[in-house]
């Protein structure tokens, strides 16, 4: 690829020390957004070596999905003091808003319930936005759009 060709890419640059997700096409911010990213730390009492921090590195938007359906994983059951079902899940439509880019390893880029957020250093892992974010994000993104977080 060339690199008029390359310049003219958007990518996602994440910054999770500020909580900042930029829109860019080259050198240029086309957009900036606050973000809710991972805790970072390793929760005792799921006794495995998994940490709720969100990944660093180059990364790409796998899927794109509206309304996505989240189904609830282990640790969602034990931080609330109950065992996790055994199978047949059940989807929850809703709780990860309008929109999900799907970045693999089960990280993503999604909204909330209320559509709102306060941007800060509490979620499991993945990148929640505000859903008119959100929105502007998905749609200046494609499937292969590269996401640098740091």
């Amino acid at each position: 690829m060339r690199a008029t060709e390359q310049s003219r890419k958007i990518y996602l640059e994440i910054n999770l020390e500020d909580n900042r997700l930029k829109v860019k096409l080259g050198a240029t911010t086309m957009y900036e957004f606050p973000i809710v990213s991972g805790k970072g730390y390793t929760p005792r009492e799921l006794g495995r070596g998994g940490r709720f921090a969100t990944p660093r590195g180059i990364l790409r938007v796998e899927k794109k999905e509206v309304d996505p359906v989240w189904y609830p994983p282990d640790w969602h059951w034990t931080e609330r003091g109950l065992t996790p079902p055994a199978s047949g899940r059940n989807g929850v439509r809703g709780h990860l808003g309008k929109y999900r880019l799907n970045l693999g390893q089960g990280y993503g880029i999604h909204g909330t319930t209320s559509g709102r957020i306060q941007p800060g250093k509490y979620s499991h892992g993945c990148i929640r936005m505000n859903a008119t974010d959100l929105e502007t994000v998905f749609k200046l993104t494609d499937v292969g759009t590269e996401v640098f977080i740091y």
